[in-house]
């Protein structure tokens, strides 16, 4: 039925709620809320409803103060629609008493609740149902009810509910998420034996009980709990529920609304210790499984070689990895021989990298093809880990031999520069962009793509052929991968005119100035040249080749699973293809739960959603006023001035305007584009010779990095001096 069609039928002031449309301004926020619950298959106790035509029919105030209004409605004479409602509510429920509850079309909105605004009336009998009605609708236009709602736009109407007054054992309120600290991964549930009223009154003590989203999930909550907290999740949305329990009626919903006035969720840093997040997007179990299989082969690496490391161990805290990282132990025997071990690995790696940029071929069943597959990455990866060791030790090797050479007239940032290596992956992947970029045709059109030329598309085929994951959001770590094109176009139109880095020239030149200077300057320097150049192409690509290596294979292995989707349902009886991201490799291995999988599905959803991983600063850290210094890891030389732009997501990449300082607390591998754009680079993790650290080098970016929490006092906007050199970053004061 429609509203026009509800309209129409002036003569008939009560309707079962089924029989009118989810419109608020038919039948109130409240009745469309409880009309949407029964849709998601809840109970609500049989429900009638007074609609707004017949407040506006009976009340007519346009041009009326408040004041007025009152006064009209307590002079109206209810009697002829009193004998109307008691008689069809009568009929429909027989000789009960009844609920009778407001439901104007401003109250239960996503930002303002009208909480307590308007009134309900309990325990009303047939022929009090009139005088309730007009409490209803007098309430619209209370003192309270006008200051609450202020100037909010639109005109006020009133429908009212009218439903079995319920006499449960148990009643109570419930909230969908922590409406405290806005943990959406919390159920909270308020509650007294009896009447639901008096907990929203405050009029006695409640028990509370905060049930984890996981015990829910899996079933392991004792009932009635159980069945409230089920029915909260019904929602796409969080949720305040009004409920009573009875056996052997069991659970009836009477009052649904969003809940308003959260804040947003902060992951509390009391829980987590020493644990940091490197990762701020939440991840698929399917991805945290393959972290978790990487960091296995780094500590098993780190035990074998011994090396001057770290020991990492990683959580899943609501959907987020968080790492953890102690200093590892040494031995100057075990780190020789690891070099050698290391040396070996390297060789393998270079030799047999290539099967990994082709894609997966179906071997078999779907399920041992894409095992076979991953087996096959993570072999890559535990061999490029070793080649990386290798890398570090050639590293740290040539600048100590430089710091010889200039007898320590240089810091460490200064000297790394001259060691940026121009073929890395980074570097031929920023410079693909660039030269993609000159190609491109500008234009307004949503369908860019339309719009190009013929060598262009080729081009940018080829390029997403490799590197599909600076333009895509989407990986195991995260279902539904997918290239984003309109991201695609906003980088290749900030790249066009753009001038790729030029690195350390101009410190080379002063640093080779230096060598020559001192005895035997020439001999040195060209024994270096030489040790740089064999260093460029063999080790100095590994650093960052690894990290392209496994997102490359991130992206075979969501192309596979997107292809052979079909076959994996079938030999893994899922529902959807999206499931499988929410299973562990052992899983996949050997089946496993659908509830499992539905709860992981859930978090995912509510990590991405509700879960911010700023680290809020706390009062040692908020001393940092304007004016102040902080200090980190010098990592790329150079000064530079400029306002703070907050990166932790692609999306941000289009703040990055040049000139603008990156904040972020970790460069990503794939986020390398956006430091095409940016003055310098800020990052609460990271060391000298972290993947940010080199790129920003490779760039000519001056960079400072492992800042700490402290990193996030900063505003956005806010104009800062970075120093790379010296590892300081000067806030300016305030005008």
């Amino acid at each position: 039925m429609t509203r026009t069609q509800v309209s129409s039928t002036a003569s008939k002031a009560l309707f079962l709620l089924r029989e009118l449309p989810p419109d608020p301004e038919v039948v109130g926020s409240k009745a469309a809320n409880l009309l949407d619950a029964a849709n998601r298959g809840l109970r609500i106790p049989e429900t009638a409803v007074i609609p707004t035509f017949v407040y506006h029919d009976m009340v007519p105030g346009d041009g009326l103060t408040p004041q007025e209004i009152r006064a009209r409605i307590d002079a109206l004479d209810l009697e002829p629609l009193g004998r109307q409602l008691s008689a069809a509510l009568e009929a429909q429920f027989g000789d009960i008493r009844f609920a009778v509850r407001s439901s104007s079309n401003m109250e239960d909105a996503a930002d303002r609740s009208f909480a307590g605004q308007y009134e309900s009336f309990l325990d009303v009998p047939p022929h009090g149902i009139a005088d309730a009605v007009r409490g209803c609708w007098r309430s619209l236009w209370s003192d309270d009810a006008l200051t609450y709602r202020g100037s909010t736009a639109g005109r006020p109407a009133m429908a009212v509910i009218v439903q079995p007054f319920l006499r449960g054992r148990l009643g109570g309120v419930a909230f969908s998420a922590d409406p405290v600290s806005g943990n959406p991964f919390q159920i909270v549930i308020d509650y007294v034996g009896g009447d639901a009223s008096v907990v929203t009154d405050g009029t006695v003590g409640t028990q509370l009980v905060k049930l984890e989203l996981h015990d829910v999930m899996l079933r392991r909550a004792a009932e009635p709990f159980q069945s409230i907290a089920e029915a909260c999740l019904k929602f796409d949305r969080p949720v305040d529920v009004e409920w009573t329990w009875d056996e052997p009626r069991g659970l009836s919903l009477l009052q649904v609304r969003p809940i308003t006035g959260v804040r947003r969720f902060t992951l509390p840093g009391t829980t987590l210790g020493a644990y940091c997040l490197p990762i701020p997007e939440p991840f698929s179990r399917l991805g945290a499984s393959l972290e978790f299989e990487k960091n296995a082969i780094y500590q098993t690496m780190v035990r074998r070689l011994s090396t001057p490391g770290f020991r990492s161990k990683m959580l899943v805290v609501y959907g987020r990895l968080y790492l953890f990282e102690e200093p590892g132990t040494t031995s100057r025997r075990r780190i020789t021989a690891g070099l050698f071990y290391s040396l070996a690995q390297a060789l393998f790696y270079f030799s047999k990298r290539r099967p990994v940029r082709q894609p997966i071929a179906l071997e078999g069943t779907a399920r041992a093809s894409l095992l076979a597959a991953v087996r096959r990455y993570l072999s890559f990866y535990r061999t490029s880990s070793y080649a990386g060791y290798l890398y570090n030790n050639a590293t740290g090797l040539l600048v100590r031999y430089l710091n010889m050479l200039t007898a320590g007239q240089y810091n460490r940032p200064l000297l790394y520069s001259l060691l940026a290596c121009p073929r890395s992956v980074t570097v031929r992947r920023d410079q693909g962009l660039h030269a993609l970029a000159q190609l491109l045709t500008r234009t307004d059109d949503v369908d860019w793509r339309a719009r190009q030329t013929p060598a262009f598309i080729a081009e940018y085929e080829k390029y997403c052929s490799e590197f599909a994951y600076v333009f895509a959001d989407r990986n195991p770590r995260d279902p539904h991968f997918e290239i984003d094109h309109a991201l695609a176009y906003s980088l290749l139109a900030g790249r066009q005119h753009q001038e790729t880095g030029a690195g350390g020239a101009q410190w080379e030149r002063e640093v080779f100035g230096v060598i020559r200077a001192r005895r035997f300057g020439a001999v040195r320097l060209a024994i270096f040249k030489v040790a740089r150049l064999l260093y460029r192409n063999s080790v100095g690509l590994v650093k960052e080749d690894r990290n392209h290596t496994f997102y490359l294979a991130s992206t075979r292995l969501s192309e596979f699973i997107a292809r052979e989707q079909a076959a994996l349902c079938r030999e893994l009886s899922l529902r959807e293809i999206e499931d499988l991201y929410f299973m562990t490799l052992r899983e996949i291995e050997g089946g496993g739960s659908a509830r499992l999988r539905e709860f992981r599905r859930r978090v995912h959803t509510l990590s991405r959603e509700f879960v911010d991983p700023t680290v809020a600063a706390d009062a040692a850290v908020a001393a940092h006023a304007a004016g102040s210094t902080l200090t980190g890891i010098p990592c790329s030389p150079g000064v530079v001035t400029g306002p703070v732009v907050f990166v932790r997501a692609r999306q941000d990449f289009t703040k990055a305007t040049p000139g603008s300082i990156i904040v972020t607390d970790n460069l990503r591998p794939f986020w390398t584009p956006v430091l095409a754009s940016a003055a310098g680079l800020l990052c609460s993790t990271g060391n000298v010779l972290s993947h940010g650290a080199s790129v920003a080098r490779e760039h000519g970016v001056p960079a400072v990095l492992g800042l700490g929490e402290i990193l996030f006092t900063l505003r956005e906007g806010e104009i800062v001096t970075v120093n790379g050199l010296t590892g300081q970053v000067l806030r300016q004061p305030p005008v």
